[in-house]
Order: C-alpha cells, then sequence, then structure tokens
C-alpha cells in the first residue's frame, strides 16, 4: 500500500505479486486477505492504464468479498467504488453507473460512511453523468455530494474542494459561468 501510494507502481506491483502467490498456496478459498492484495493489484494496475488486467483484478476480489460477506460490507461497497472508478476511466460510463447505483443503495440507509461513503458514491456517478453529458443530473449529484460532505467534514477539507471544483465543472459545461 506504500509503494502505491508513493506512486512507486513498480515496486507496488512485485510485492503484491509475491504476496498474491502466497496467498493463494497457503490461505483457504476465499479470504479476505487474497482479496485485498487483488483489490490493491488493481489498483496498480490501473494507475498504469492496464484496464483489462485490472478490471479482471477487481472482478475476483469482488467476488471473493461477496462469497465471504454480505453486501453491506465496507470490502463490498469500497470495492464496488474502486472497480466503478476503474470503469470510468475505461469510458464505461453504463457499467460503471450500475456498480455506483449499486452501491449507493446500499449506502444510503447508513448516510455518510466515512471515506468510502454515499458522499464519494454520489460523487463518482456525477463524474460518470457529467462524461455522459448528463450535466443536469451530474450537477444535482454533484450536490448532494457536497451537502453531505459540508455535514460532515470541516469547509477546508480537500473532499469539500473536490466537490466544489466538480461542481463548478458541471456549471461551467452548462454555460453557467457566473455560478460556476
Amino acid at each position: 500500500e506504500t509503494y502505491l501510494s508513493l506512486g512507486l507502481l513498480d515496486q507496488a506491483e512485485t510485492q503484491l505479486r509475491a504476496a498474491l502467490t502466497i496467498q493463494r498456496d497457503v490461505l483457504p478459498k476465499p479470504h479476505a486477505e487474497t482479496a485485498r492484495t487483488l483489490s490493491r493489484l488493481a489498483k496498480v494496475f490501473s494507475a498504469r492504464a492496464h484496464y483489462e488486467e485490472s478490471e479482471l483484478l477487481f472482478r475476483e476480489a469482488l467476488s471473493t468479498y461477496e462469497a465471504l460477506y454480505d453486501e453491506t460490507s465496507p470490502h463490498v461497497v469500497e470495492t464496488l467504488s474502486d472497480y466503478a472508478w476503474l470503469l470510468i476511466l475505461k469510458a464505461d460510463y453504463p457499467q460503471a453507473e450500475s456498480m455506483l447505483h449499486r452501491g449507493i443503495t446500499i449506502l444510503r440507509p447508513f448516510g455518510e460512511s466515512g471515506e468510502f461513503g454515499l458522499a464519494r458514491a454520489l460523487n463518482e456517478l456525477g463524474i460518470a453523468r457529467y462524461h455522459a453529458a448528463d450535466y443536469v443530473r451530474a450537477e444535482q449529484l454533484f450536490r448532494e455530494a457536497l451537502e453531505l460532505r459540508r455535514s460532515h467534514l470541516p469547509e477546508v477539507h480537500p473532499y469539500i474542494g473536490i466537490s466544489l471544483n466538480n461542481l463548478a465543472s458541471v456549471l461551467q459545461a452548462q454555460g453557467d459561468y457566473q455560478a460556476a
């Protein structure tokens, strides 16, 4: 995880591949640690724009988590969100939206639940709608995400800034330069 966060993708891949080999040899199937490693390795491939490899790993991680936990598990929801982000990067907006809708349906009864909460899912769905040129829906989603984030975070938090930037982008795309 440290190598990945530092952008040291070669080292991250090497370590994660070694860990995955050991986990597949030693741990029972399915196992949460294997799923976590699969997800982390998928993020490395995603960062390298190796989307097909990343997608295969995210699918396996999601399948593993779904075999271990119910769908309200933070592991399932986080993996859905990470996988959906990959699909947005691939411009596969319909599939990304499907995953994000699933995550939002799971999260909505719980409200904001931290970094991988409802606001993140709403924001990512807004990004997908923005790229699909559905600016009205994107604006609604960005506003809802911003409202949730403002209710749980200080105004100077980076996530507030991200939400404001996304909202400004969609307003600008609609020609509302004053509001942007």
